[in-house]
């Protein structure tokens, strides 16, 4: 469209809202991208996130507690669960929750590692932080 004075340019600029709009999805963007190429977790820290059990009574036991635990905690309910693995649904990108997988690694030595695993959102802050969670978890597990 075209005026005596040129083209109309105020109609193609962005609102105030627009411009707004536009920031907070390059943010949002920027932080998705930012927890995608973070780097996979060290040895210490998945060592960190275990729990290790000795003989098949005490391994399963505290297997049963971890399902327990999970199924109490969880805001996701428990998608799957085997003998090896139990898995909640996958966090939302709009909720703080954290969802779980905690994996049963058997050890060289006969005993087994009972691995914690807890994500949230991309982009939001986890709420309680996955060390939190776990030691609640470990305590669990490990109570007499």
């Amino acid at each position: 469209m075209l005026t005596d004075n040129g083209p109309v340019v105020a109609r193609l600029r962005p609102s105030r809202a627009g411009s707004r709009n536009l920031a907070l999805t390059l943010a949002l963007t920027s932080a998705m991208l930012g927890g995608c190429a973070s780097a996979p977790a060290s040895d210490a820290e998945r060592q960190a996130l275990t729990v290790s059990c000795r003989g098949t009574a005490q391994c399963d036991r505290y297997w049963q507690r971890a399902l327990q635990w999970t199924e109490q905690n969880s805001y996701y309910p428990v998608k799957n669960s085997t003998g090896w693995a139990i898995l909640t649904d996958p966090p939302s990108d709009y909720r703080t929750e954290l969802s779980y997988r905690i994996i049963r690694w058997p050890r060289d030595d006969g005993g087994q590692d009972i691995v914690f695993d807890a994500k949230c959102s991309a982009f939001l802050p986890c709420i309680p932080q996955p060390a939190a969670a776990f030691a609640k978890f470990s305590q669990y597990l490990t109570a007499p």
